[in-house]
């Protein structure tokens, strides 16, 4: 859906597609290998305990500590929406993607600590960037409502 109303902008389809690339790109080492780890884990639970918590691990270093992976899809959208003349989104919500974006690279410390701030439940790794992506989901979901709601009737999208 953020693909289709970006390529309303003025520089439609380049910064559309390559959102939708780079989100395509970070899904793999961000969500699918996190998924696949943890419900292997969890199909089995009979495993020896050290083998779970290595599933368990991976899984977690590896969903936390890949976010950075999102990080080429929000600037695409960020430039589009700062470069577009045609005002389908605000400008204030490409600062909250900056904001997004800025917070992503604090989760790759999550491969070196092992406890602390740092770690991949700690306080800045986890739960800082979770607070920010929270917020940036719920903007997101806000300004499509919006956008949507502002087109007029009848509207075709653009191919």
């Amino acid at each position: 859906l953020m693909t289709v109303h970006l390529k309303r902008t003025t520089h439609g389809k380049t910064f559309a597609y390559a959102f939708l690339f780079a989100q395509t790109v970070g899904v793999t080492p961000g969500l699918l290998l996190p998924g696949v780890a943890m419900l292997a884990g969890a199909l089995r639970p009979e495993r020896s305990p050290e083998l779970l918590v290595t599933l368990y691990d991976m899984t977690f270093l590896t969903f936390v500590g890949s976010l950075g992976c999102f990080v080429t899809a929000y600037i695409p959208l960020i430039a589009a929406i700062l470069l577009d003349k045609n005002k389908i989104f605000p400008r204030w919500f490409a600062y909250v993607s900056i904001w997004n974006l800025v917070t992503e690279f604090v989760a790759v410390p999550v491969f070196f600590f092992r406890d602390g701030a740092f770690a991949w439940d700690g306080a800045i790794s986890f739960w800082v960037d979770t607070a920010v992506f929270v917020v940036w989901q719920n903007a997101i979901l806000i300004q499509l409502f919006r956008t949507i709601n502002r087109q007029p009737p009848g509207m075709a999208y653009p191919d």
